[in-house]
């Protein structure tokens, strides 16, 4: 799933970038870096924050942005 493609799931909601990461207790710029970095990718990231960025995005957005993602949780 690419950023645009999240962001458009994100629009849906009524939410963007930023008030998701708001919402989560995240640091909106580590939430945008997640997404340049991660999305679009078929490898899970490794660091702990950024996995969970990752997981609540997705269920926010009701769609794995990485396959897999959830089999993990």
């Amino acid at each position: 799933m690419t950023k645009q493609e999240i962001y458009q799931r994100l629009l849906m909601r009524g939410l963007n970038f930023r008030q998701f990461a708001l919402n989560h207790h995240y640091p909106p710029r580590q939430v945008l870096f997640a997404v340049d970095r991660w999305a679009g990718r078929n490898q899970l990231p490794h660091g702990r924050q950024t996995f969970h960025i990752l997981v609540d995005l997705s269920k926010t957005i009701d769609a794995e942005i990485i396959p897999g993602l959830f089999k993990e949780v």
